[in-house]
């Protein structure tokens, strides 16, 4: 291609882009905050700063998720809580009602206040957080139980599913978060809750003391496991917290090293706007003094 004007105004203009462009990204950076806006401003940093970005946005989301993780896990702790100081009121009454002085009567007052221990059993089993039933596994819409006593553990067939969740932690591995009720209230092998409730309430009404006292070793076992699943919510309540404390640090570490990659330095951003700006005005005033004389001028 040729060109139609002299060296020195290609130059001119050469010069004139380049300072041009300097304060284009400086204005920009004021402007985004960012020293690195699209891939052309640093090429060699890009790599580094979307892994960053990657990171970054995957522990925020898990941060989001861990309040209500940590909601979830809380209320089951103190619903189980709850149903453990159940099981030791239940066993006082099963040693009270199991002694040869205690009368009709007085067995048919204490089954009066099992079966209300039964429904408050049945209550935490079925305990909700913001409109999730928490122990009824993956079908967190539906309550798991409800008193039957036409049942011989006292309550309807369990009505959720085994319970699969988990929770990411910021470092990367998975926590289970949850159990089922069935698991919970009615283990098999001799370590139902809602079983022994059920063989004491039937004892003191049928005014048994051979039954109320065989109740009194079921209660024993599953007031033990009662205690074990109390504890194991009490461990998920530690990993919750840690993963929260661990997420707070790893998101605001990240975030400091994002910045460093991408951010601008606006101190030295204006200044550069500033110089730039300069730069022009003093180019465009020296091109603007230069003579415009020509040969044609001195032929006359």
């Amino acid at each position: 291609m040729i060109s139609g004007l002299p060296p020195s105004s290609e130059q001119f203009l050469a010069n004139l882009e380049r300072i041009q462009a300097r304060g284009d990204k400086a204005q920009r950076e004021i402007s985004t905050g960012r020293r690195v806006s699209r891939p052309s401003d640093d090429p060699d940093q890009l790599g580094s700063i979307l892994n960053t970005a990657a990171q970054l946005d995957r522990v925020e989301r898990i941060n989001m998720n861990l309040p209500r993780v940590k909601g979830e896990v809380d209320t089951a702790e103190m619903a189980l809580e709850g149903a453990v100081s159940m099981l030791d009121r239940l066993r006082a009454i099963a040693a009270e009602g199991a002694t040869s002085t205690e009368t009709t009567e007085q067995r048919k007052t204490l089954q009066v206040e099992v079966e209300a221990l039964m429904d408050r059993l049945v209550a935490a089993a079925n305990v909700t957080y913001e409109g999730r039933t928490i122990f009824s596994g993956d079908a967190d819409n539906t309550a798991p139980y409800q008193v039957d006593w036409s049942q011989a553990n006292g309550v309807s067939a369990y009505a959720g599913r085994p319970a699969t969740r988990k929770i990411e932690h910021p470092s990367g591995y998975w926590i289970p978060v949850a159990k089922s009720a069935d698991e919970i209230f009615d283990a098999p092998g001799g370590n139902s809750v809602f079983a022994a409730v059920a063989a004491l309430r039937n004892g003191l009404q049928a005014d048994d003391q051979n039954a109320i006292l065989a109740a009194t070793d079921l209660l024993k076992a599953a007031h033990n496991h009662l205690s074990a699943e109390l504890s194991f919510y009490g461990s998920v309540q530690q990993q919750v917290a840690d993963a929260v404390d661990t997420g707070a640090k790893l998101s605001l570490r990240l975030q400091t090293t994002l910045s460093g990659l991408r951010d601008a330095d606006l101190t030295a951003s204006i200044l550069a706007l500033n110089d730039a700006k300069v730069q022009q005005d003093a180019a465009l005033s020296a091109q603007a003094k230069m003579p415009r004389t020509t040969l044609f001028d001195f032929l006359g």
